[in-house]
């Protein structure tokens, strides 16, 4: 089986709970959370490094696949680093034309969730067309069937996404990992992907940034509470947060 180099023991390694970047004495008390966790001392220095890893984990699936598979929320509060993915020297080199781009949910909290994200890496970059692969009203059965098709040249094992981007949205909402799905399921915003299809990423990065409901919710889940955003614990991958501590210094815990 094809392992890569970016999910190798000295990669876990490099995270610790403990690590703090460029913050200053005393730093905000943190929740204990269930997985790798990077601590920023802002949202900014977060989507760096988000995005650097994002880079990272994409040269190394083309590396080793050929292409690369990855999952991304349509939010607003996204926008921003989506343009910054774009523009920024050090991530626009992505490799789009090996790339391919599929959403998590239709949930989209100013325009729709597939216009948001088309709208910024399909129109602005090189990907083709194919590989851009919206939720756009279809039946979850034709949506499955869009997943197989896609990934039927990899061995078994490695027909999973890469990168699956998740969003901390008011009380850790994440309609598609309530229902044990491998692929596309119907939820109240729309399709969405399920927990089957989550659970089995390569990679779930949560971004611990950019929205004012991410120290509410990761203080609940630091509390033990079992909450749709950290249902879908990575079987055979790693599960990292990008976590704003600036976000922590004044904020309730509930």
């Amino acid at each position: 089986m094809i392992q890569c180099d970016w999910l190798s023991a000295e990669f876990l390694g490099e995270y610790d709970q403990d690590m703090v970047y460029g913050l200053s004495d005393p730093a905000p008390e943190l929740p204990e959370l269930p997985g790798q966790v990077e601590v920023c001392p802002d949202a900014d220095v977060a989507a760096e490094r988000l995005l650097t890893d994002l880079r990272h984990q994409a040269d190394c699936c083309v590396r080793a696949f050929g292409d690369f598979h990855m999952a991304l929320p349509g939010d607003a509060c996204f926008g921003p680093l989506y343009r910054r993915l774009l523009v920024d020297p050090l991530f626009r080199m992505l490799p789009w034309r090996k790339t391919h781009l599929w959403m998590i949910d239709a949930y989209g909290d100013g325009e729709p969730a597939a216009d948001l994200i088309g709208g910024w890496l399909h129109d602005h970059t090189d990907l083709p067309r194919e590989q851009w692969h919206p939720f756009r009203g279809q039946e979850p059965e034709a949506f499955d069937s869009e997943l197989r098709e896609n990934f039927a040249f990899r061995e078994a094992g490695q027909d999973r996404l890469d990168f699956v981007l998740l969003p901390v949205r008011e009380d850790g909402a994440l309609p598609g990992a309530d229902i044990d799905a491998p692929g596309a399921i119907n939820t109240s915003v729309g399709l969405a992907l399920g927990f089957g299809a989550l659970v089995r990423a390569r990679m779930q990065a949560i971004a611990g940034f950019g929205s004012e409901h991410v120290a509410p919710v990761l203080n609940r889940v630091g509390a033990g509470e079992a909450l749709a955003l950290v249902r879908p614990n990575p079987q055979e991958g790693v599960r990292l947060f990008y976590v704003d501590a600036s976000a922590f210094t004044e904020a309730p815990s509930s």
